[in-house]
């Protein structure tokens, strides 16, 4: 099973790009998780459940935005 993570930094970015890559990657949509948060200190709910996930399962896959699509 594949567990996916993609960050959103900012409310005017997209999680597009990031659920779009996990699922191209093998994610099943179900199992993608998005965080939309601006700030290294900043709560991540998702990414916490993740890697909770990720200790019983295999694989967990994390993609980050392209700096260049960034708001797109």
């Amino acid at each position: 099973m594949l567990i996916g993570y993609g960050p959103v930094s900012t409310a005017e970015q997209r999680a597009d790009h990031q659920r779009d890559a996990l699922i191209r990657a093998g994610v099943a949509e179900r199992d993608v998780h998005i965080d939309v948060a601006s700030g290294a200190k900043a709560t991540r709910p998702q990414l916490d459940l993740v890697l909770r996930m990720g200790l019983v399962h295999e694989q967990v896959t994390v993609v980050r935005q392209p700096v260049g699509l960034q708001g797109s």
